[in-house]
C-alpha cells in the first residue's frame, strides 16, 4: 500500500510546479517512516521519466534531428549537474521541515510573480538555456519545484508559455536518466515491489503533465502559487 501512495505522490507532483521531493518528505513525516531511500527515489523517478518520454515521444524524434536544440538541452543541464556534485550531500544532510516550508513559500512567491506572464519568443536561445539551467540547479533544494523553477526561468526570459513548458520537460529527461545511471548499482530490495512505484508513478505523472499543460496555457499559475504558500506555512509551523 505504501508503494502505491509513493507512486501517486511522486507521479502527480513531479510534473506540477509544487515539488515532488518536498511532498515525499512531508509524507515521510506524516507516516513516521523513512521513505527517502535511494532505491525508492530511483524507482519513482523512473516512472516519471517513462511518462515524460511517452508524452513527448513525437517531439523527441524531432529533437534528435535538431543538433542546436540538443546543445541547448546539454547547456541547460550543466548547472544542475555541477550544483548537484558540489552541494547535494550538504543539502540532504541538512534537510528539515523548516527548510522545506521556506522552500515551498519561495516557490509560491516566484509562481505569483510570473502568473500573468506570457512571452513572445518561441525559440530557446543559448543564453536562455544557461539561465533556465541555473533555475533548475536551485530546484535541487527540496521544496523548490524543478518544473516550476525552469518554467519560471523560461517565462522570465520572455518565452511563450508552451515553449517554456516543453523545454522544462526536455531538461527533465537527461537529469532523470543521469540519476538513474548513477544510482542503479545501489538499488536493493525486492524489485517486484518497486515495480508498483514505477507503474503508478508513470500513470500519475502522465496525467499531471496533461493537467499542467492545460493550466499553463490558460495562465492559471496562481492556483499553484496559493497551494504552495498554504503548504509552506503548514509545513513550517505545524508539521
Amino acid at each position: 500500500m505504501i508503494n502505491i501512495v509513493l507512486g501517486i505522490v511522486q507521479g502527480f507532483t513531479e510534473a506540477l510546479p509544487i515539488s515532488s521531493s518536498g511532498h515525499l518528505y512531508i509524507i515521510s513525516k506524516i507516516l513516521g517512516k523513512d521513505i527517502s531511500s535511494l532505491t525508492i527515489e530511483i524507482m519513482a523517478n523512473t516512472g516519471s521519466l517513462i511518462a515524460v518520454i511517452i508524452y513527448y515521444r513525437h517531439k523527441i524524434k524531432d529533437i534528435f534531428l535538431d543538433k542546436n536544440y540538443i546543445i541547448k538541452i546539454v547547456i541547460g543541464t550543466i548547472p544542475a549537474v555541477m550544483f548537484g556534485l558540489l552541494f547535494k550531500d550538504i543539502l540532504e544532510s541538512n534537510i528539515n521541515t523548516k527548510l522545506i516550508g521556506i522552500a515551498f513559500i519561495i516557490t509560491s512567491l516566484f509562481l505569483y510573480l510570473v502568473k500573468d506572464k506570457n512571452g513572445e519568443k518561441n525559440n530557446v536561445s543559448i543564453l536562455d538555456s544557461l539561465i533556465i539551467g541555473l533555475y533548475q540547479a536551485v530546484a535541487l533544494v527540496p521544496g523548490i519545484s524543478r518544473s516550476g523553477s525552469t518554467i519560471i526561468g523560461g517565462l522570465n526570459q520572455n518565452l511563450e508559455r508552451e515553449t517554456a513548458f516543453d523545454y522544462s520537460f526536455m531538461l527533465y529527461i537527461p537529469i532523470s536518466i543521469g540519476s538513474l545511471v548513477l544510482g542503479i548499482e545501489d538499488v536493493s530490495g525486492n524489485i517486484n515491489e518497486y515495480l508498483v512505484i514505477i507503474v503508478v508513478s508513470a500513470i500519475f505523472t502522465y496525467i499531471s503533465i496533461i493537467l499542467f499543460s492545460k493550466v499553463i496555457k490558460n495562465g492559471k499559475l496562481l492556483i499553484f502559487s496559493i497551494y504552495t504558500l498554504v503548504l509552506g506555512l503548514i509545513t513550517f509551523f505545524i508539521i
